[in-house]
């Protein structure tokens, strides 16, 4: 039976505020996990003596829940930590900050008795809260769309030896990982019934906050090898500049609103045919376009140079 066990690996960086919902969501599941393992990721906070503090309430089996420390802030690393300190064969995650359905345990254990997939690939379905949320979402995510992610997903220890583990980096690593997963063509499952969302805003509050993430995770991802993001938007914005010199002002414009306006609103937000097309992402895209687009530049300079510097 230690075949059909799971190891749940949660990582943490300053979450006081949000880290005793995580640990309830967990707890209100229908099977709970057979190990959880928090790994602190270096936080300034309390949210480790916060979790510990709130764990004496509960009765779990000795051992059963694990707090470790990384010295290192990556959530890769503490990932990779997790991981090696498992006891069983199924490594699931989940990060604090995020929501999932109280059968999502549940429907992972039914979906590994199947020796058929090594994997059970985790979703995401993004729900906009607010205008904001809902044109962030529509050109990043996709509204209503779903999408594969780490968090929720369920993998066998074999295939971190086969493909390796995550990359030590803040940004980026997870997308280069499940690249890698999606070529070795490992047999896997979706699992559609328990996508995951975040309890507030996928975005921000206002600009400034989206501004600030979308430059964050774009310069921390600079170095980071097959995520070829970064090179792209200096090739980009080169051939944009080269453009506007020669005087193709108006060409540049309407090149821009096709690719916000419609090409990146219909690929993210419309692959099913069924739903109904929101004309405003059409209006607003290019909008949120211009907001992301300058935030990623900056922040992909801004590492580049800082690597440089180094």
């Amino acid at each position: 039976m230690q075949d059909k066990k799971i190891s749940l690996v949660i990582p943490f960086y300053n979450e006081k505020n949000r880290i005793i919902e995580t640990i309830k969501l967990i707890k209100s599941q229908v099977i709970e996990p057979d190990e959880i393992i928090f790994v602190n990721s270096f936080s300034k906070d309390n949210s480790e003596l916060k979790l510990r503090l709130f764990l004496k309430n509960y009765r779990y089996k000795k051992n059963k829940i694990k707090i470790f420390n990384n010295k290192k802030n990556t959530p890769s690393e503490s990932k990779n930590m997790g991981i090696i300190q498992s006891n069983y064969e199924n490594i699931c995650f989940m990060d604090v900050g995020l929501d999932v359905d109280n059968f999502w345990i549940k429907n992972i254990k039914k979906l590994i008795l199947s020796k058929k997939y090594s994997y059970v690939q985790g979703k995401y379905y993004f729900k906009p809260n607010s205008i904001l949320d809902k044109m962030f979402l529509s050109q990043t995510f996709g509204i209503n769309t779903y999408g594969n992610c780490i968090p929720s997903s369920c993998f066998k220890k074999k295939i971190f030896n086969k493909i390796g583990f995550f990359d030590n980096f803040r940004s980026g690593y997870d997308r280069v990982w499940l690249k890698k997963l999606k070529l070795s063509k490992i047999s896997f499952q979706n699992n559609y019934n328990s996508p995951i969302n975040y309890l507030k805003n996928n975005s921000g509050k206002n600009i400034f906050q989206i501004f600030k993430k979308i430059f964050y995770y774009s310069h921390t991802t600079i170095g980071l090898k097959q995520y070829n993001l970064g090179k792209q938007y200096l090739i980009l914005s080169i051939f944009l500049f080269l453009m506007l010199i020669s005087g193709y002002h108006l060409e540049m414009i309407i090149l821009y609103f096709i690719y916000r306006g419609i090409y990146v609103p219909f690929k993210k937000n419309f692959k099913d045919t069924k739903k109904k097309f929101d004309l405003s992402l059409i209006f607003f895209g290019p909008i949120m376009g211009i907001i992301i687009d300058i935030s990623r530049l900056l922040g992909f300079i801004f590492g580049y140079v800082k690597k440089i510097i180094k």
